[in-house]
């Protein structure tokens, strides 16, 4: 599915995968805006493109979101609301609460609709 690829500059080493289903190319973490022309063309800094693996998440998490729920990019869990992901099966307040941390340590969160308010104070997420 997946195959590192690390490029290294004997200072620092930037893990980047392909796909080996669509070919696109991204980095497990962004490399410093000024130095983007050190590594190859076509790598995919955006993160909402990049798999939801990279966020390290506990493997119940991980198999609601991907098994039950068909989301396996940031982008599409960042598309999501709270009432959606917890129509996912097995997905609950705590594990919500793990996607809204992990989401915020990357400076991303979950699309707020009305509603979500009561949803994240229940579930125990400071927002």
């Amino acid at each position: 599915m997946k195959h590192p690829i690390t490029e290294c500059d004997g200072v620092a080493v930037l893990v980047v995968y392909r796909c080996e289903e669509c070919g696109r190319v991204w980095a497990t973490d962004p490399p410093d805006p000024n130095d983007r022309d050190r590594f190859p063309p076509g790598l995919d800094l955006d993160p909402r493109h990049d798999p939801i693996a990279i966020l390290d998440l506990s493997t119940r998490a991980y198999n609601c979101l991907t098994v039950h729920g068909g989301i396996r990019t940031i982008g599409e869990l960042t598309t999501s609301n709270a009432q959606d992901l917890l129509k996912i099966k097995n997905l609950g307040r705590v594990t919500l609460r793990e996607l809204v941390d992990r989401l915020r340590e990357r400076g991303l969160a979950l699309r707020r609709v009305p509603g979500d308010e009561w949803i994240y104070r229940v579930c125990g997420v400071h927002l």
